[in-house]
C-alpha cells in the first residue's frame, strides 16, 4: 500500500513466493495519511533527471540489492511528490510503504517503521499477516497493532530491542519476496532515534533483498539532528546510500507547471514571470499561488493576489515560531521595508546597536530566513523568499504594520530618501495626514522635475488616497506639476489613466473659477491626455482639448495653443477624421518651424506620419518620420526617436520591406533600454505578422501586455489585432479568443476596434463559422474604408476574399477583390499589387472561373518580398487554380505552399494545402505523404516499414504479433493513404514517402 501526501496507490500482488500466499488488498482511493487528492495535483514537472535516478536505483534494488537514497530539499520543492510518483509508476510490480516524521514523534520507538508497515498490513487478511511475520509474530505484536490483532492481543512484555530489529528484518524480507519493496521515510530530520538505528541495521541486514529505502529531509533541520545525519552519512560512506538534491524549478519548468495547473492551457509569459518572482521556483508555492489566483477569478494575463494563500501562510508561520521575539521583530522590520537592506540602514531604522543587530541577523540566517551578501565593503540582507516576506507581513496586526511603516518613513525622510518614504507614509497614514502629504508631495516634485512620469503617477495615486477630493491642497499638487512635461504630449500616461483623470478632475473643480486662464488650460491639456490617449474616451478628450485651446488663446499663450491644436487634430484622426488630422498637423509643422518650437514640430510630424500611414500615403509618412528622427536625435529625445523609428519600420514592412523594418526596430531597441514604454513592441507585432513570423508577432504583444500595467488602451491596443490573428494562425484558438475578449471595448481607438473586428473574423473562421466570419470581415473592411484606413483595409479585404471564396460566397469575394484593386491603384507598391491579384484569384475560384493566371501573377509579385506567408497563400491559390488543368504543376505549387506554411507555424494552412494535394490522385497523395500530410497510425507505419524491408504479410504478422489478415487490412488502408496500389509501388516510392527501411538506417549508421 502507498499512502502519502499526494498519492494513494495500491498494488495488486500478482506474484507469489513458495513460502507465502498473499491475497491482494482491496483498493482504496486514499491512504490513511493522504492529505491531498491525486486529482487536485498537476502532473509532476521539472524532475525528469531525479525521477530517472530513482528509477535506476529501483532497478538495482529489484535485482536483489538493497539500495538507499536520501532526497534533500527545502520545503515545497517536491520531495514527497517525487517519491509518490515513483511508487505510482511502478505500482503494478512493487509494494510501497510510507511513513513521515513529525515534531512530536521523537518519543515513539521505531515510529517511522511502525507507521510504514501498519498502513500496509492493515489491508491484508489475518492469515497473510501471520505468514509474513512467521516466528516473529509475538515480538512484532508489541510494535504493530495489526499484528497484535492477529495474535489476539499484545504480548505481556515488550520484546528486547535486538529482537524487534530482527523481527522487522524478517517481516521486510518476507514482503520483498512477494514483490520488490519501496520504503519511503519522509522528513527523517524529525525521526525518532530508534527509527534511524533501525535504518542503519536494516540496510546492512537486508543486503540481498530487493528493497529500496528513500529518506527525505530538509537540509537545515537534518544538520541539527546529529543521529540522523551520522546514520545517513555512514550509509553514504559505505556505498549503500545515494544523495539526490532537488533544486528550484527554472523558468521553463515553471511554465510547464503552470500549464499543468491550467489543464493544458498555455501559460502567458506574464503569469510565468509572476510565479518566478513570487515563488522563486518552489513548486508548492507556485501551485498555491496559481490555485488562489484561479479560485479568486484572477486574470492570468495580469496576475496579482491581495493576500498570500492561507495554506502557504500557515506553513511559513511554523518556521517563524523557532525565532526569538527580537529576531522575529527584525524580520518584521525587513518585511515592511520590502527590499534588500544594508546593515547600517537596519541599525538606523531599528535603533538597535550594531552588535545586537548582528546577533539577531545571525539567528535569522541560521534558520535560512535571511540571506547575507557582501558587496564591496557593504553587508546587505534580504529575506530569503518573497513568500516568507508576505507571510511575515500578513502575520502582523494592522496596527503593527502601520507603526513600522511610520517608523521607516520618518527614518527615510531624515535620510533624504523622499520617494522611498512616500510609499511607507501611504501605508501608515490616513486621509489628511499633513506629515505624509508633505513627504509625498516633495517626492512628487522630484519626479516631475526629473520627468520621471512613471514615478510621478505612482505618487499621484498615493496623493489620491491622502488628500480628500475637495481639499485645497490639490492646488499645491498643481503648483508642483511641470507646466510643459514631455510625457504629456508624448502620450505616455495610458497605464495610469484612471488615477490621472481622478486627480485632474479634482484640480479642475478647484480652478474652475480661477482667473488664471493659462493654469486652467494646463489642467485641461493634461486631462485631455489621460482621457483620449489613456482611457480612450475620445469624445470627452476632444471636448477638453477644445477647451484647452480656447483658454490658451484667451491667455495669449500662442505656443501652448499650437500644442493644444495639434492634440485636437490627433484626437479627430483617432475618431476617424484622418483629413482633419493631416490638416492640423500640417499647420502645426508650419507654426512650429516659424516659432522655432522644435518639440511642437516633432509632435506634428509624428501626427502627420501616423495619418499618412493609414491613408496609404507612404512617401508623406516616410519623409515626415525621417525628418522627425533627425530632430529627435539632435534633441536627445529617446522616446520620440524610438516612436518614429518604430512607425518608420511599420511603413517599410507594409511595403514588403521586412528586412529593413527589422533593422530599424533593432536600432530602436539598441538605442533605448526603455523601449517597452514606447510603441515598439506593438509595432513589432505588426512587422512580424506581415513577415509571417507568427510566434514572434504574438510574443511581442504578449511581452508588452506583461510589462505594462493598467487597462488596455490607446497605443497598447495597436498590438492586439496582429497578435490575435497570429495566435489563430498558430492554432492557439482559445488563447486568441481570450485576448480578443479582454481587449473588446477597453478604451481603444476607432481604428483599433475596426481591426479587432478583423481579428474576430479570422478567428471565427478558424473556429468553424465561415458565415459569421464573412460578416465580421465585411463589417471591418467597410468601416476601415469609410474612415480612410486604406493601408489596413487591404489586409482585411484579402482575408475576406479568401474566406468568402472557401465558403462559396462569390459576391462577397468579388466585392473584396474589387475594393482591394482600387486601393492598390492608390497605394502603389508590390505588396498591395500582389495582394490585389491574390484577392482576385480567390474571387475567381469562388465563381468556378479560371484563377491560375491571377494567382501566378500574385505569386510572381509576392515571391521577391520578405512576406513569405503571403507568397505561400498565392502558391496555394495557384495550386487550386491549376488542379483541373495541370495536376503536376498544381501539386508543385501546393507542395511549395505546404513548406512555407510549415516554416511559419501555420499548421492549419499546411494541413489544408496537403489535403488539397491528396485530392489530386495517387501522385498528390504521394506528395502529401512526402510533406508529412498523411496521418498513418503507429501500427500502419510499423507495417509499412516492415513491408519496405521485404517481409511478407505473414512475416509481418509474426513480427508484430498480429494476424495475417490484420496485416493485409493495414496494407490496404495505407496504400490508399499513400497513393500507391501495390507493395511494388510502395517499395518504389518508399524514399519519397519517408519510409526508409530499418536495414537502410542501420547500414547508414555503420
Amino acid at each position: 500500500m502507498w499512502g502519502c501526501r499526494g498519492e494513494a496507490a495500491y498494488r495488486s500482488q500478482l506474484s507469489y513466493s513458495a513460502e507465502l500466499t498473499v491475497r491482494p488488498p482491496k483498493a482504496s482511493s486514499s491512504g490513511d495519511n493522504a492529505r491531498v487528492s491525486r486529482a487536485a495535483l498537476p502532473r509532476l514537472v521539472g524532475r525528469a533527471k531525479e525521477s530517472g535516478e530513482l528509477d535506476r536505483e529501483l532497478r538495482r534494488a529489484a535485482g536483489g540489492e538493497l539500495r538507499s537514497v536520501l532526497v534533500v530539499a527545502e520545503p515545497g520543492l517536491g520531495k514527497s511528490r517525487l517519491t509518490a510518483e515513483l511508487a505510482s509508476r511502478h505500482r503494478r510490480w512493487t509494494t510501497a510503504l510510507v511513513a513521515r516524521g513529525h515534531p512530536l514523534g521523537a518519543t515513539a520507538s521505531f515510529g517511522l517503521w511502525a507507521e510504514a508497515l501498519e498502513h500496509h498490513l492493515a489491508q491484508l487478511q489475518p492469515e497473510t499477516v501471520r505468514q509474513l511475520c512467521g516466528s516473529r509474530l509475538d515480538d512484532l505484536s508489541g510494535l504493530l497493532g495489526s499484528v497484535a490483532a492477529v495474535r489476539g492481543g499484545p504480548p505481556e512484555r515488550e520484546a528486547p530491542r535486538l529482537r524487534l530489529l530482527e523481527g522487522l528484518t524478517s517481516l521486510l524480507r518476507n514482503l520483498s519476496r512477494v514483490a520488490p519493496l519501496i520504503v519511503v521515510l519522509d522528513d527523517v530530520h524529525l525521526a525518532d532515534a530508534s527509527s534511524m538505528d533501525a535504518l542503519g541495521y536494516l540496510s546492512r541486514n537486508l543486503a540481498g533483498s530487493p528493497v529500496l529505502v528513500i529518506a527525505t529531509a530538509r537540509p537545515v533541520e537534518l544538520a541539527r539532528n546529529e543521529l540522523a545525519r551520522e546514520t545517513l552519512l555512514a550509509l553514504e560512506q559505505d556505498g549503500l546510500l545515494r544523495r539526490v538534491p532537488l533544486q528550484p524549478l527554472d523558468h521553463g519548468q515553471l511554465r510547464q507547471l503552470a500549464e499543468a495547473v491550467l489543464m493544458g492551457g498555455r501559460a502567458p509569459d506574464a503569469l510565468v514571470d509572476w510565479l518566478q518572482d513570487r515563488s522563486l521556483g518552489n513548486p508548492l508555492f507556485a501551485i498555491g499561488l496559481m490555485r488562489s489566483l484561479i479560485d479568486g477569478g484572477g486574470d492570468i494575463e495580469r496576475p496579482q493576489l491581495a493576500r498570500l494563500p492561507e495554506e502557504l501562510g500557515e506553513r511559513i508561520q511554523l518556521r517563524l515560531r523557532v525565532l526569538s521575539p527580537s529576531a522575529l521583530a527584525t524580520l518584521e522590520l525587513m518585511a515592511v521595508l520590502g527590499q534588500r537592506v544594508a546593515v547600517d540602514d537596519l541599525v538606523h531604522v531599528s535603533g538597535r546597536p550594531l552588535e545586537r543587530m548582528a546577533e539577531l541577523l545571525s539567528e535569522t540566517i541560521e534558520q535560512r530566513l535571511v540571506i547575507e551578501e557582501e558587496r564591496g565593503r557593504e553587508l546587505e540582507y534580504e529575506i530569503s523568499h518573497p513568500l516568507f516576506q508576505e507571510a511575515i507581513y500578513q502575520g502582523m496586526s494592522r496596527a503593527r504594520q502601520r507603526a513600522l511603516h511610520s517608523q521607516i518613513a520618518r527614518s527615510l525622510v531624515a535620510a533624504g530618501r523622499l520617494a522611498q518614504a512616500a510609499a511607507h507614509f501611504v501605508r501608515s497614514a490616513g486621509p489628511g495626514d499633513q506629515e505624509a502629504i508633505a513627504a509625498v508631495l516633495s517626492a512628487f516634485r522630484q519626479a516631475e522635475e526629473r520627468q520621471s512620469h512613471g514615478e510621478a503617477m505612482v505618487l499621484l495615486e498615493a496623493l489620491l488616497a491622502l488628500i480628500p477630493a475637495a481639499d485645497p491642497r490639490w492646488l499645491k499638487v498643481l503648483d508642483v506639476m511641470a507646466e510643459d512635461p514631455e510625457w504629456v504630449v508624448d502620450h505616455k500616461a495610458d497605464a495610469y489613466a484612471a488615477a490621472g483623470i481622478e486627480a485632474m478632475r479634482r484640480i479642475e473643480r478647484l480652478v474652475e473659477a480661477s482667473s488664471d486662464l493659462n493654469r486652467r488650460g494646463l489642467v485641461k491639456l493634461r486631462l485631455t491626455n489621460f482621457l483620449a490617449f489613456g482611457a480612450g474616451d475620445l469624445e470627452e478628450g476632444e471636448r477638453c482639448a477644445r477647451q484647452a485651446l480656447e483658454l490658451f488663446e484667451q491667455a495669449g499663450q500662442s505656443g501652448r495653443a499650437r500644442t493644444a491644436a495639434n492634440e485636437l487634430g490627433w484626437i479627430r484622426g483617432l475618431r476617424g477624421d484622418l483629413p482633419a488630422q493631416v490638416e492640423a498637423a500640417t499647420l502645426a509643422i508650419v507654426a512650429g518651424d516659424e516659432a522655432g518650437d522644435r518639440v511642437l514640430t516633432m509632435q506634428a510630424l509624428g501626427s502627420l506620419a501616423w495619418a499618412s500611414i493609414h491613408l496609404g500615403r507612404r512617401h508623406d509618412s516616410e519623409s515626415s518620420l525621417r525628418r522627425a528622427v533627425e530632430m529627435a536625435r539632435a534633441e536627445g529625445r529617446m522616446y520620440r526617436l524610438t516612436w518614429c523609428l518604430s512607425f518608420l519600420a511599420f511603413g517599410q514592412a507594409a511595403e514588403g520591406r521586412v528586412g529593413e523594418a527589422r533593422e530599424l526596430l533593432a536600432e530602436a531597441r539598441a538605442g533605448n533600454p526603455a523601449y517597452p514604454d514606447t510603441v515598439l513592441l506593438e509595432i513589432a507585432a505588426w512587422v512580424e505578422w506581415i513577415a509571417g513570423r507568427f510566434d514572434s508577432s504574438a510574443g511581442s504583444w504578449l511581452q508588452s501586455a506583461a510589462m505594462n500595467r493598467g487597462a488596455l488602451a490607446g497605443r497598447r491596443g495597436w498590438g492586439v489585432p496582429p497578435a490575435v490573428v497570429s495566435l489563430a494562425e498558430l492554432g492557439r484558438l482559445p488563447e486568441a479568443r481570450l485576448h480578443l475578449t479582454a481587449a473588446a471595448g477597453r478604451g481603444q481607438w476607432n481604428f483599433a476596434l475596426h481591426m479587432c473586428r478583423w481579428a474576430d473574423g479570422v478567428l471565427t473562421e478558424r473556429e468553424g463559422d465561415a458565415g459569421a466570419a464573412v460578416d465580421a470581415l465585411t463589417a471591418a473592411a467597410r468601416a476601415l474604408i469609410a474612415d480612410g484606413h486604406l493601408a489596413f483595409a487591404s489586409f482585411v479585404l484579402l482575408d475576406l476574399a479568401e474566406c468568402a471564396s472557401r465558403a462559396r460566397y462569390a459576391t462577397a469575394a468579388d466585392w473584396a477583390a474589387g475594393e482591394l484593386q482600387s486601393i492598390s491603384e492608390r497605394i502603389e507598391d508590390e505588396l498591395q499589387a500582389g495582394m490585389a491579384a491574390l484577392a482576385r484569384a480567390w474571387a475567381l475560384l469562388a465563381g468556378g472561373r479560371g484563377a491560375a493566371e491571377q494567382a501566378r501573377m500574385a505569386a510572381a509579385r509576392l515571391e521577391p518580398l520578405s512576406c513569405e506567408v503571403f507568397w505561400g497563400r498565392a502558391q496555394e491559390a495557384l495550386g487550386l487554380g491549376l488542379a483541373s488543368a495541370d495536376r503536376e504543376a498544381s501539386i508543385s505549387a501546393l507542395a511549395s505552399a505546404v513548406a512555407i506554411f510549415d516554416r511559419s507555424g501555420a499548421g492549419w494552412r499546411r494541413d489544408r494545402a496537403n489535403e488539397a494535394m491528396r485530392e489530386l490522385g495517387q501522385a498528390g497523395r504521394r506528395a502529401a505523404g512526402r510533406h508529412g500530410g498523411v496521418a498513418l497510425s503507429s501500427r500502419e507505419r510499423d507495417v509499412a516499414l516492415l513491408a519496405v524491408e521485404g517481409l511478407t504479410a505473414r512475416q509481418i504478422g509474426e513480427r508484430l504479433h498480429i494476424g495475417e489478415r490484420t496485416v493485409e487490412t493495414h496494407l490496404a488502408n495505407l496504400y490508399v493513404k499513400l497513393g500507391v496500389e501495390s507493395k511494388r509501388e510502395l517499395l518504389q516510392h518508399a524514399e519519397e514517402l519517408g519510409l526508409r527501411s530499418r536495414l537502410d538506417v542501420g547500414a547508414q549508421g555503420e
